[in-house]
């Protein structure tokens, strides 16, 4: 997320590259089709440069020049969250390349079919956001749900380091009310067992909760406990689940 400064070395490039993929794939939700875009992008800045509209390649350019340039001072990241804000811009620059390519292609055929190719983009754009409509990344809150209705006074509850942050949040918004003992795990990246050996400190009945998994660890962590402990109840969906153990 940070741009190197030597043009020479393959770092550079390679930042290029992906960075390039990442906003005509990920933050416009072209996917694998970005390559139109990206065709598009190049063709509104050349249609910029050329009109010589500078006021708007600077009102367009300018966030991102910044940000490239903190990106290779190592002050703030390049990176798909923090550039969400840029989302605008680019479609700007590509809108007036589409629009240049069509007015381009009317003017030689002298036939307005060109027009309707307009309707590609905002047809893929539509394509790639409906596809997996209504989004689904993560369901911690479906989890908690299903705990709330099977949950026993006296139960405890063992938050894996990863889902803290939100469930946290969804006890501060009265989502979360439990009067349960709560466990929240701490990070071991490379070091499995010490997850294990955090919720074997927890006697009689124990949740435990993930989600925001980072690697393996939540299958590491579940498999250890099911080779010493019975498995109660699980729940799985999308990235997050929950399992109840009783701890001896």
């Amino acid at each position: 997320s940070f741009m190197s400064l030597n043009i020479f070395g393959l770092p550079f490039w390679d930042f290029c590259f992906y960075k390039t993929k990442m906003v005509f794939g990920s933050l416009l939700s072209f996917g694998v089709i970005g390559l139109l875009p990206f065709f598009l992008f190049l063709l509104g800045l050349y249609k910029l440069i050329k009109e010589k509209q500078r006021k708007i390649l600077t009102l367009l350019l300018l966030p991102t020049v910044l940000q490239l340039t903190l990106s290779s001072l190592k002050l703030y990241p390049f990176d798909l969250r923090l550039v969400l804000y840029q989302a605008g811009f680019f479609t700007l620059i590509i809108t007036i390349g589409a629009v240049y390519l069509i007015n381009l292609s009317v003017e030689r055929s002298q036939k307005k079919w060109p027009l309707y190719l307009l309707l590609i983009l905002p047809l893929i754009t539509s394509i790639e956001l409906l596809k997996n409509y209504p989004s689904k990344v993560e369901e911690l809150k479906s989890s908690i749900d299903v705990m709330k209705s099977h949950i026993q006074a006296g139960d405890k509850i063992y938050v894996y380091y990863g889902s803290a942050a939100a469930f946290q949040y969804y006890q501060k918004i009265g989502k979360i009310d439990l009067k349960n003992q709560v466990i929240f795990g701490q990070g071991h990246r490379g070091e499995n067992q010490k997850y294990v050996d955090e919720i074997k400190n927890n006697k009689e009945k124990c949740w435990v909760i993930f989600s925001h998994i980072y690697d393996n660890e939540a299958d590491y962590i579940t498999s250890s406990l099911n080779t010493v402990y019975k498995e109660e109840f699980c729940y799985k969906t999308t990235d997050s689940a929950i399992y109840l153990y009783t701890i001896k």
